[in-house]
């Protein structure tokens, strides 16, 4: 991307946009790589908040989250029991005392949202925090640096800086001393109003108030799809054989093929979506429908009756077909990116860009 836009370059840049479930949802619609602070006082509960926020933000993507102060240990463990946020997406890493260790581990799980907890702790006069999130903001990778706070009720991280660059601020206090409640206060928003929020300290109240879940949005501000639904009609609405065609990423990109035939469109067990193809070759290969996009396989069954028996598939109903589609992306109505990370994605996202129908 050039340094230098016009404004109308810049009007035309498009985003889409995702808003978790309350609690989470007082951050407003985010968009891919924010950059949040969240702070307070120890014991306020601001690394419980934390948490349960990084386990919402898995079901979007791979996180990282950097246990700086408790490393792998048993309180932080009984925590994430607590909070039910186990999930094979969620990796938890030792802080190592380099940069250069925690981006090779995002780059490696391809993560899309990386915490640090805490920032105050890595580096209190954050020359670290800021080369990581340079790194990251450039990668695409979303930052949620946990602080202390300082007597004076200000961030013990970073200076002007930090404040200027952080999209979101939020911090977090009891609602009375020895309370076993806390609040959430937004004091920065670049998203959404400023606003305020209960903090959650187990699975349950999560589950109570919203719960782990998230709903994603197109740039014109038409929902997407949201988890927790059939992805098969919930992504693909009432249009669905345009939005089909949005959701595919062709496997032919990088296997070099003109077109791959669509076989049939299924429902799995769990209700995804799934589409059947067939290789110039006569292979067949299938995709099941996830908050990514299509995960693509090639199956042992080359029969399409033994491969639906196989793998549990039942036809789509009418309203979740999937039509053929054009290998280089002619036919594609629009690509969701959160973070395009293969030269695959890049080379797609760009071509798609200039046809105005990639959105990120």
């Amino acid at each position: 991307m050039p340094d230098v836009l016009t404004s109308d370059q810049l009007a035309d840049q498009h985003h889409a946009r995702f808003e978790l479930r309350a609690p989470y949802d007082v951050l407003g619609r985010l968009v891919a790589g924010f950059f949040l602070l969240v702070y307070g006082l120890r014991g306020s509960g601001k690394s419980t908040w934390v948490l349960g926020l990084a386990r919402a933000l898995v079901e979007l993507g791979p996180v990282v989250y950097v246990s700086a102060e408790e490393d792998h240990g048993p309180a932080f463990a009984d925590r994430i029991r607590r909070m039910g946020a186990g999930h094979p997406d969620f990796h938890v890493a030792r802080w190592k005392g380099s940069v250069g260790d925690v981006l090779a581990l995002v780059d490696e799980l391809g993560a899309k949202f990386l915490v640090l907890d805490s920032a105050t702790f890595v580096d209190s006069t954050s020359r670290k925090v800021r080369e990581l999130w340079d790194e990251l903001e450039a990668r695409g990778v979303a930052l949620v640096a946990v602080g202390h706070a300082k007597e004076n009720g200000k961030p013990k991280v970073g200076g002007s800086w930090l404040e200027h660059l952080n999209h979101i601020q939020a911090r977090v206090e009891k609602d009375a001393p020895g309370s076993d409640s806390a609040t959430l206060y937004v004091e920065k928003n670049r998203y959404a109003p400023l606003s305020t929020g209960p903090v959650a300290f187990t699975a349950a109240e999560v589950d109570e108030l919203g719960g782990y879940g998230f709903t994603a949005y197109r740039p014109d501000g038409e929902t997407w799809f949201a988890n927790g639904e059939r992805p098969g009609r919930s992504r693909l609405g009432d249009k669905a054989a345009a939005k089909a065609r949005a959701a595919v990423k062709s496997s032919a990109w990088k296997d070099g093929r003109d077109r791959l035939d669509v076989r049939g469109a299924f429902l799995t067990e769990d209700g995804r979506g799934a589409l059947v193809l067939e290789t110039d070759a006569g292979a067949l290969k299938m995709g099941v429908l996830d908050r990514h996009g299509f995960t693509w396989e090639y199956p042992g069954s080359a029969d399409l009756d033994e491969l639906a028996e196989d793998e549990g598939l039942t036809p789509a109903p009418a309203d979740v077909a999937f039509p053929e589609f054009d290998a280089d992306g002619a036919e594609v109505d629009a690509v969701l990116f959160l973070n395009p990370q293969s030269d695959q994605e890049r080379a797609m996202w760009a071509s798609m860009r200039e046809k105005g129908t990639a959105y990120t």
